[in-house]
């Protein structure tokens, strides 16, 4: 999902049917000791905010960081430990899709020079100028077409070259005053216009989230009053034989969006305020942990592990990750030492590496990290040594600043729960 963002703020993702939801058991222990992680903070470009958007097979790992002084953004990548910025095209911001591809291949928006004709901040930068879609693999860039306007976003990759994202229409958005671009879904293959996503009947917003290898795209459409609540959004899938499919929705929302896909065609996302998996046909609640009132799943491996998070009303969030039909607080599987308290997984690769948001808790900033699994065990086993890893992890109340972050990023998800802090009101 492309992420928007602002440069003043902290923040700045087969047949249908609907079927009655059925939870997951929150913190149950599985079937099997699942296994346990070893963390690893992956650094700054200067500025006090680092978020991974995917890891590959290979363990490179994408995503978006503040510079020094957290006025400008880019794209970043990281490997065994280095941290490197992808610059805008022109402009000095850039923002990073979900996924990178096993060959490298990232999906990157760039901010231009140039004033955008309609005075759209499509990218969120406060700029108001172009951003432009390109693919970067390892240094070199390839600009990537429009189908039609001024702007474009690229967001997942697959490993057969194609990429997924949202692309302005020639269409304007009827709800709004002055004149603004409708989106919708699109793939790129080869370096050109693939396909366009058809947005759900009567939706006049819509983007593609993850494309798997089998040119399968999830994401979702929608429609507001130009672009402010109520929000009516509906998650789809993209078949290229059977076409768009709304995956349906837990309860009664009219809110839900799909995240990811993985090769055998499930797929997460959140409907309303709870995470959701949708597998071949049926809809499932994912639940929340105790005390919580809203999860999301983000990403899910062939070998159906998945990762997201959970939070109550106050904006504690924490890493979860669901195995085995059981969903376990990821900070349960880490060392005590870890460097970071992990807020979201975010991404997970076939190898069950996991890359997320967690808070330094004696800075408060909120970096990114990759957690490498380590071996099996217990998470509740208390005979290892506590500077390997930890008891059960008790859930922490977070700095203002990190639920604050977390309640911004949940707005833009547009899920509408949580009451901002009184500093916003």
């Amino acid at each position: 999902m492309h992420r928007t963002l602002s440069s003043t703020t902290l923040t700045l993702t087969l047949l249908a049917a609907f079927v009655p939801a059925v939870s997951v058991n929150a913190q149950a222990h599985p079937a099997t000791d699942p296994v346990l992680y070893r963390v690893t903070d992956l650094g700054t470009l200067g500025g006090d905010l680092t978020e991974p958007g995917g890891i590959n097979d290979r363990g490179e790992v994408e995503g978006l960081a503040f510079l020094t002084g957290n006025a400008e953004v880019q794209a970043f990548y990281w490997y065994k430990g280095r941290i490197t910025g992808i610059p805008g095209l022109g402009g000095p911001n850039s923002t990073a899709g979900w996924a990178i591809s096993n060959s490298g291949q990232m999906g990157v928006a760039g901010e231009t020079h140039d004033p955008d004709p309609l005075g759209q901040d499509f990218c969120g930068f406060g700029d108001f100028t172009t951003c432009l879609p390109f693919v970067w693999q390892h240094g070199a860039i390839t600009l990537l077409p429009l189908p039609a306007g001024n702007n474009a976003a690229p967001t997942g990759f697959n490993n057969v070259d194609e990429v997924t994202g949202k692309a302005q229409k020639a269409d304007y958005d009827p709800t709004c005053s002055t004149p603004k671009l409708q989106t919708q879904g699109i793939v790129w293959r080869h370096g050109k216009i693939e396909r366009l996503l058809p947005d759900f009947p009567g939706d006049t917003q819509g983007a593609g989230h993850s494309i798997n290898d089998l040119g399968q795209v999830v994401g979702w459409s929608g429609h507001s009053s130009c672009g402010r609540p109520p929000f009516v959004n509906h998650a789809l899938l993209w078949d290229p034989r059977a076409g768009r499919i709304d995956l349906g929705a837990l309860g009664n929302t009219v809110v839900s969006q799909a995240y990811n896909i993985n090769n055998k065609g499930d797929v997460v996302g959140f409907s309303g305020d709870h995470g959701f998996l949708w597998r071949r046909g049926h809809i499932q609640d994912l639940g929340v942990l105790p005390g919580d009132v809203f999860s999301f799943g983000a990403a899910s491996n062939d070998a159906g592990e998945i990762v997201g998070a959970s939070g109550d009303a106050d904006g504690n969030e924490r890493a979860v990750l669901w195995y085995r039909d059981a969903m376990i607080d990821l900070n349960t599987l880490i060392p005590s030492n870890s460097p970071l308290y992990l807020l979201e997984g975010d991404y997970i690769n076939s190898s069950g590496q996991i890359v997320g948001i967690g808070v330094d808790p004696a800075s408060g900033q909120v970096h990114g990290f990759v957690a490498k699994p380590i071996g099996a065990g217990s998470y509740d086993d208390t005979s290892r040594p506590p500077d390997e890893h930890t008891n059960l992890a008790a859930k922490q109340v977070l700095p203002e600043n990190v639920r604050d972050y977390v309640r911004r990023r949940l707005s833009l998800r547009q899920i509408e729960l949580l009451a901002p802090s009184s500093e916003h009101k």
